[in-house]
């Protein structure tokens, strides 16, 4: 079995051990006994599902040490990925597209042989402001004190590129997600973009709006007209009212959450397995992220993936094809 040599300590799901860094995997295949996920900030919802996913791995694959790591979201993965430091990654899927184009921020580096393994949901970029801020429209962000995201993350991409191909230009200001929601409540900005996952609204809104009232602002159909087919992997989609702040669907930027490896990382069978492993144990998904039960149809997904952007892995594919 194929040795991996660890910087820090790792945190195994079912091995008990903490992980946040590694060096470069040893080898092209990734050994079934060792698979390392490469995830999200503690914090996110994301990390919960991941938690899920690597248990799901576990019950099919009980001889196999599966390592979750704390990383820094989707672009992190990806960078991981490129280094061989993970077997697979969470990523939004419109990364995946511009990881595999070698655009945006992956111009000059790109991963052409970034595939997908696993589909488990779709995500919005929801743009959420102060009520009394004045803005009831993208264009009323222009020149405005705003934050696109989470620094570096590849959410804070996507809403920044949109944004400007819609020729908005708010006054951006960087950050991580507490200094956007504190600059909201004192103040300081207008508003912020979140990653919602789902029908479910996200904690630091759902907490925010109890002390500053919030409101969704919509990208409409016009707007979208300037984004689209420029954008790659993001589709205009409705946001559940369960999700907005101010109970009202509205349109916004949507992207599939996947899973994905590097065919120069992961050899066909193990991504056979690891597919079949998390869709057998499905109900540990829907444990942790209750909205997907009955509205996730994750075969479709999987299938539809390569015209979306990003292929599947051979042995996925091999996989959704056979279900």
């Amino acid at each position: 079995m194929t040795q991996f040599t660890r910087r820090s300590a790792l945190q195994a799901i079912g091995g008990g051990l903490a992980a946040s860094a590694l060096s470069p995997l040893t080898a092209l295949a990734a050994p079934m006994k060792d698979i390392i996920m490469g995830c999200a900030n503690a914090t996110s919802s994301h990390y919960a599902l991941g938690v899920a996913m690597s248990q799901a791995i576990k019950a099919n694959l009980p001889g196999s040490n599966v390592t979750l790591l704390e990383t820094g979201g989707g672009l992190d993965n990806l960078r991981r990925l490129a280094r061989k430091e993970v077997h697979l990654g969470q990523i939004g899927f419109d990364s995946g597209v511009l990881a595999r184009r070698g655009i945006g921020p992956f111009e000059g580096k790109g991963i052409p042989d970034v595939v997908v393994l696993y589909p488990y949901g779709i995500s919005f970029s929801q743009i959420v402001v102060r009520k009394d801020s004045g803005v009831t429209s993208l264009e009323d962000l222009h020149g405005k004190p705003f934050s696109a995201g989470i620094r570096g993350s590849s959410s804070e991409v996507q809403v920044r590129t949109a944004l400007e191909l819609m020729g908005i230009q708010p006054k951006y200001v960087p950050g991580n997600l507490a200094d956007a929601t504190e600059g909201v409540q004192n103040r300081q900005l207008v508003g912020l973009a979140v990653s919602t996952a789902g029908a479910a609204m996200t904690a630091a809104v759902r907490e925010l709006n109890v002390q500053t009232q919030l409101v969704s602002v919509p990208v409409t159909k016009a707007q979208w007209a300037k984004v689209e087919g420029k954008l790659p992997g993001v589709e205009l989609r409705p946001i559940p009212a369960s999700a907005s702040p101010n109970k009202q669907e509205v349109g916004g930027l949507g992207f599939r959450n996947v899973w994905v490896s590097r065919l120069a990382v992961m050899e066909d069978e193990t991504a056979y397995e690891i597919a079949k492993a998390i869709y057998e144990n499905r109900r540990l998904l829907f444990q942790a992220w209750p909205h997907l039960e009955g509205n996730i149809d994750f075969k479709d997904l999987a299938l539809t993936a390569e015209a979306a952007g990003v292929p599947l892995h051979p042995g996925a594919q091999r996989y959704w094809k056979s279900i």
